[in-house]
């Protein structure tokens, strides 16, 4: 496979620049040494040969340590590049290996989540209807720049993802408590002129949408910021 050589080739080329004498800089060592553990990774785990990009990273990789070498200090451009190199380095096992499948997994948790969201909040009172409206536009943005595997995406997501578990948190909260007490459901009954039967109904159906709800967001978070290096 040509690309296990390509990326190969850009291992070796990082390995000899922690070697080099203008790398003095702990930071960007162990910067490096990340990038290093991710080609390592890569290597093992490759099931994807795609030339383009790891003929992007070798050449990019050559270009950024001869840039080093021929330097007498690291400038702020120089830095800036080996920055940028070691993040398109972070990112590759989820371009050469089945790790996406991770991220795709977080995407579509934080998705479904927010579907709930707006649909339970829209529904449950005016209050949360306008709370849902505030992070609609954030959270449309942050599926739309997940997709691309954006950090902004990420953020965007991060951002937008505590005030449904809250609201969550509080649904399950009350719901639970009026199931309990059937002064309260005679009283909602008596509000909305329904049958006790149907608000039963209804507040089950708030409580395990809002209990699934919080946790596919809750999974989303955590399965994000495990695999936050797919972002770029």
């Amino acid at each position: 496979m040509e690309s296990v050589k390509l990326l190969r080739d850009a291992l070796n080329t990082l390995e000899t620049l922690l070697s080099l004498k203008q790398l003095s800089d702990p930071r960007l060592k162990r910067k490096i040494e990340e990038a290093i553990e991710s080609l390592e990774l890569t290597l093992r785990e490759i099931s994807v040969n795609n030339i383009e990009l790891a003929r992007f990273i070798s050449d990019k990789t050559r270009e950024t340590v001869s840039k080093i070498s021929v330097s007498k200090e690291l400038t702020r451009e120089i830095i800036e590049d080996l920055e940028k190199l070691v993040k398109w380095c972070k990112t590759i096992p989820y371009d050469f290996t089945d790790r996406i499948k991770y991220v795709r997994k977080g995407y579509r948790y934080y998705l479904y989540g927010m579907i709930l969201f707006f649909v339970l909040a829209g529904t449950y009172t005016q209050i949360y209807a306008v709370s849902a409206l505030l992070i609609a536009l954030p959270s449309l943005m942050a599926v739309y720049f997940m997709r691309r595997r954006r950090s902004m995406g990420l953020m965007l997501a991060y951002a937008s993802t505590p005030l449904p578990l809250v609201i969550f948190s509080w649904m399950i909260g009350y719901v639970a408590r009026a199931l309990l007490d059937l002064g309260e459901i005679n009283y909602l009954a008596g509000v909305y002129g329904l049958p006790v039967e149907t608000v039963y109904m209804i507040l089950l159906l708030y409580l395990v949408g809002s209990l699934t709800g919080l946790l596919f967001l809750s999974i989303a978070v955590y399965i994000l910021y495990k695999n936050r290096d797919a972002f770029i």
